[in-house]
């Protein structure tokens, strides 16, 4: 199956998933999020609940050809529960009629059904660069789906009535120049008139992995002997230097590459027989590499030459453990199962018949 699924976000997904975090804002007790006391405005709890979507988006692209669809978790849940139920509770088919069940509730605690897949579902911004999974939700044979938003930042304005965004507020609203005596530098912003736009994005699918793929992959980021939240470094960027004289050479093999304790791995892939790349110098916060042929660092294809890989610290607060990677290595070398997790949903639906 291709990795690269790219599932259209339509405007009745985010009215579906407008409607239901409404109906969670509406009874949920305190409106705060778990790193902070303060209390969310509806807006951002929108956006707090907003990746939800991913979790039906994705599988009704992968299961489209299929006769059943999966059940997500909408239910609603007080201060005092648990809240470990899976992303995917269940299957049912094109009626609604529920086929499988992949978890129960029972006062509080969500039990996994004997045999059923456990998945979860974490979704990414398209410019973050690293994914994280905590500790505490992680299991070797768990099913863990990663995909990437690609929604546009304003994705609320599309359910706005057109009358909102009238031309006659517009009018109102603009300024007179008579109130800027100079602007050299141009500091004041002429916006342009504000339009609704009906293309929402979309998500797409990095792919569907084990949990110990993974561990395998990620680095476990937790306390330092201060009680101080881990900052692993992660590779950020990589920019063309000059030649630079140098007597060491440490080559490094395609494939996920670790730098050292405290670096998240990222993916080293060539696309030529003779490429090859060298550490020529290597400090905290960068490397110096020389290239040979093609290689592609990270999703940047990159030729001939020196060059100087900059690595930048996850700036975490979170004093929770948790698995980091980078979604590169996801995206080109982790093993993926998709096939495998909807080989069982057809045998699951199949003895259900």
């Amino acid at each position: 199956m291709n990795k690269r699924v790219v599932c259209e976000f339509k405007l009745s997904d985010l009215k579906k998933l407008i409607y239901w975090i409404t109906l969670k804002f509406k009874e949920d007790e305190f409106h705060h999020q778990a790193s902070s006391t303060k209390s969310d405005l509806i807006g951002g709890f929108f956006d707090r609940w907003f990746n939800r979507a991913s979790e039906f988006i994705i599988f009704r692209e992968l299961l489209k050809k299929k006769k059943y669809d999966i059940i997500i978790d909408n239910f609603l849940y007080g201060q005092d529960t648990k809240k470990n139920a899976p992303d995917i509770i269940g299957l049912k088919d094109k009626k609604n009629n529920i086929l499988v069940k992949f978890a129960l509730f029972n006062n509080g605690n969500w039990e996994l059904v004997s045999d059923m897949p456990f998945i979860e579902v974490k979704t990414c911004r398209q410019k973050q660069k690293l994914i994280a999974v905590g500790d505490t939700q992680m299991d070797d044979k768990h099913y863990y789906i990663l995909a990437e938003s690609h929604v546009r930042e304003d994705y609320l304005i599309t359910l706005f009535e057109e009358s909102v965004f009238d031309k006659k507020i517009f009018k109102e609203l603009s300024m007179s120049n008579d109130f800027i005596k100079s602007d050299t530098d141009k500091q004041i912003i002429s916006p342009s008139i504000l339009e609704i736009k009906k293309d929402l994005g979309y998500f797409k699918l990095i792919g569907i992995f084990k949990g110990n793929e993974i561990k395998k992959n990620c680095i476990l980021a937790g306390l330092n002997n201060s009680g101080i939240p881990e900052k692993p470094y992660y590779f950020n960027s990589v920019e063309k230097i000059n030649e630079i004289n140098h007597k060491c050479e440490e080559n490094i093999f395609a494939g996920v590459f670790s730098y050292g304790v405290g670096y998240v791995p990222f993916s080293i892939l060539f696309n030529t027989k003779e490429s090859k790349i060298v550490i020529v110098r290597k400090f905290k916060g960068n490397a110096i590499v020389k290239i040979t042929g093609e290689v592609k660092l990270n999703n940047e294809l990159i030729g001939d030459g020196y060059y100087k890989i900059i690595f930048k610290k996850f700036d975490r607060s979170s004093k929770k453990k948790e698995y980091i990677g980078d979604k590169s290595v996801f995206d080109n070398l982790a093993k993926d199962v998709s096939d495998e997790l909807i080989k069982k949903f057809d045998k699951l639906v199949k003895s259900k018949r």
